[in-house]
């Protein structure tokens, strides 16, 4: 019982210090912004709209001390229970109250900048606009857009034959690349006749066509992103807790300010490898970066799991 009081208190303690150092890096931009108690106010819902951030490092920090002070058993207990506390409770957090607060949020740094509150018609307005973005909406919305996306996208494809079957193959295969034709199929198709000046205008045509088609694509890989991402940050919490519990308990003999270092470290290696995961999903950026860090990552876990502790001053008895 005592472990678990511990590692509440640690947890308050990392969330305070969480806070205040937003309120310091973020802060003050938003009070030039929008003035001292707008500033506040910004900064506060800015928080609370991006709670599972401040969560996943709080778990972090807690499970780095009470592993410290205690038998690697006892910190995988702490570690099961804190996920199947949080775990749940982040989900739907993340699905339902989490992009709420982030409508919100927006809606109020626009309220304390402009210095007046929008009435219920503007409030309607805003909220519907901001309505159709991925971040703020739930996993069922989600769903439903991705659907939709998808429906569009499969349309706008097959309506590519109507230019493609006016434009000879080799215009084709010279003025797009080979990724292109062969996704969307774009040669082999029975041809109409082909008059030249039509052709070329033709090609202008399926050239903006497949830009409105990638850009729709993109938007779709957006909203799945989105979606996998509240599962993500679940994966997210599990591996920092376990891992948090291997180093506390391989480095106990360390300083607490090295072994919280240490995890400050990790908490920006995770943040790095979801933004590049991120990237590399929605805009097919440079896979090479997220495997690099997806290998430090595991290779982590691995080092500490295989890492023989120093003897202990404590005893393993010793609680908190």
């Amino acid at each position: 019982m005592k472990i678990l009081l511990n590692f509440i208190k640690y947890f308050l303690i990392a969330t305070g210090v969480y806070i205040l150092f937003v309120f310091f890096e973020i802060g003050g931009s938003y009070i030039e912004e929008a003035g001292f108690l707008g500033g506040i106010q910004n900064t506060w819902y800015l928080i609370i709209s991006h709670l599972t951030n401040l969560i996943l490092f709080s778990c972090l920090m807690s499970i780095l001390i009470i592993a410290r002070k205690n038998s690697l058993k006892k910190s995988f207990i702490i570690t099961s229970l804190t996920f199947i506390i949080f775990g749940p409770l982040l989900l739907l957090y993340s699905n339902y109250i989490e992009t709420e607060l982030r409508m919100n949020s927006i809606i109020i740094r626009m309220e304390n900048i402009l210095g007046e509150k929008f009435n219920e018609e503007e409030l309607k307005e805003k909220r519907k606009s901001f309505g159709i973005n991925e971040q703020y909406q739930t996993v069922k919305e989600l769903n439903i857009s991705i659907d939709s996306l998808d429906k569009k996208i499969n349309r706008d494809i097959k309506d590519l034959e109507r230019f493609t079957i006016k434009i000879p193959d080799s215009s084709l295969v010279s003025k797009f690349d080979s990724d292109k034709i062969h996704k969307y199929k774009l040669i082999g198709k029975k041809k109409e006749d082909i008059n030249p000046r039509i052709s070329k205008s033709n090609i202008q045509r399926l050239s903006s066509q497949l830009i409105q088609i990638n850009f729709v694509e993109k938007k779709q890989r957006e909203f799945k992103f989105e979606k996998y991402s509240r599962f993500l940050q679940l994966i997210m919490l599990l591996y920092l807790l376990i891992l948090g519990s291997l180093i506390g308990n391989r480095l106990s003999d360390q300083r607490l300010i090295s072994i919280l270092a240490i995890g400050l470290i990790i908490m920006i290696i995770v943040t790095y490898f979801f933004q590049m995961t991120k990237s590399y999903y929605i805009d097919d950026s440079n896979l090479l970066v997220v495997v690099f860090y997806a290998i430090i990552l595991i290779g982590l876990l691995l080092y500490f799991s295989l890492l023989i502790p120093k003897a202990r001053n404590l005893t393993m008895g010793n609680i908190g």
